[in-house]
């Protein structure tokens, strides 16, 4: 009768980093360790494993490219953004403008309406003066 200390190997094609100390007894090829997972490997593991590993890369791939386009949407967002400040400092800049021309006008015709009740009180008090 053989006796034998079966060990799970749980799909690593490599010997494990020296799990419980065995690995320096099974490198020299002794016999009282057998490996389990050699022998109960399921054959659809083999085509399920890529397949599942080319999904990870598509799905990274997808991630990648929606990052890309959320980052593109970012730059036009603050395109945007920047445009529509630049639009309101101009809108302010104008309403500023017509305000103080607005303001100029007004001290003008002021100015003139002062100018001209000057000149009619001089007249006045010169036909008061000569009369």
């Amino acid at each position: 009768m053989e006796v034998c200390c079966i060990s799970r190997l749980l799909g690593r094609s490599r010997i494990p980093e020296d799990d419980f100390g065995l690995a320096p007894t099974v490198e020299n090829n002794c016999n009282f360790f057998r490996w389990r997972d050699r022998e109960e490997i399921d054959p659809r593991s083999q085509y399920i494993l890529p397949k599942l590993v080319n999904k990870i890369k598509e799905l990274e791939d997808e991630v990648w490219r929606t990052q890309i386009q959320i980052n593109e949407q970012q730059v036009l967002i603050d395109n945007l953004t920047v445009e529509k400040r630049f639009k309101r400092r101009k809108l302010k800049w104008c309403t500023f403008d017509w305000k103080v021309i607005l303001c100029i006008l007004i001290c003008v015709v002021a100015l003139f309406i002062n100018n001209l009740f000057q000149s009619r009180i001089h007249s006045s008090i010169e036909l008061i003066e000569l009369s």
